[in-house]
């Protein structure tokens, strides 16, 4: 994956969930590499003059996310790869403020054919099954929810209305978490971790 000109927008991808349309919408103002936060305000939608850039899908859905330094060094990465890109083209590069755009600077492609045609290849080249660019975002919350992080958390940053919805897409993920809680309050009502403590 690296070396591949959008290689963060995948890294964003898979570490915070973010959807499709978000990440397309995304601009530099948004991003806080600092502070380690990405701002969701806004999304792409299908109106009908075309895809338009406007407020994010609900309320729930405008959020802050944490971002792993991962995604922070992508990021960074790609800003400067951004800038040698809009030196070369001068007056030519549309300045849109976006983070992940074409070559000039507008807004990426959204058809399946046109946008993920190279996430594809990358797949293949790197011999993993197809999986759809969405995947990425069921990724990101089975994974999360796999390592214990609480589900309200994670519904939080994938910006769903309910913990209801999170519940319903990932209660797969939940039994085990389940198991490791019990094993958790055996341990705390035998007062293991207690004796841990003092010891």
């Amino acid at each position: 994956m690296h070396g591949v000109r959008l290689e963060a927008l995948i890294v964003l991808a898979l570490a915070t969930g973010m959807r499709k349309g978000e990440r397309i919408a995304l601009r530099w103002q948004d991003i806080d590499t600092e502070a380690g936060v990405a701002k969701v305000t806004r999304t792409l939608k299908i109106t009908l003059e075309g895809r338009r850039f406007g407020r994010a899908k609900t309320r729930h859905s405008t959020r802050t996310i944490a971002l792993p330094a991962v995604a922070t060094e992508a990021l960074r990465d790609h800003y400067s790869q951004q800038q040698a890109e809009r030196a070369l083209l001068g007056a030519s590069w549309h300045d849109l403020d976006l983070v992940f755009c074409n070559e000039i600077g507008e807004r990426l492609p959204t058809s399946r054919l046109e946008a993920c045609c190279w996430y594809g290849r990358l797949l293949l080249r790197a011999g993993l099954p197809p999986i759809h660019f969405h995947g990425l975002r069921h990724s990101a919350a089975t994974l999360l929810l796999a390592r214990g992080v609480n589900v309200t958390v994670v519904s939080e940053m994938l910006g769903h209305s309910r913990v209801a919805v999170t519940l319903t897409l990932y209660g797969q993920v939940l039994p085990h978490m389940q198991r490791d809680a019990a094993i958790t309050m055996d341990q705390v009502l035998r007062g293991e971790k207690y004796r841990e403590a003092r010891c």
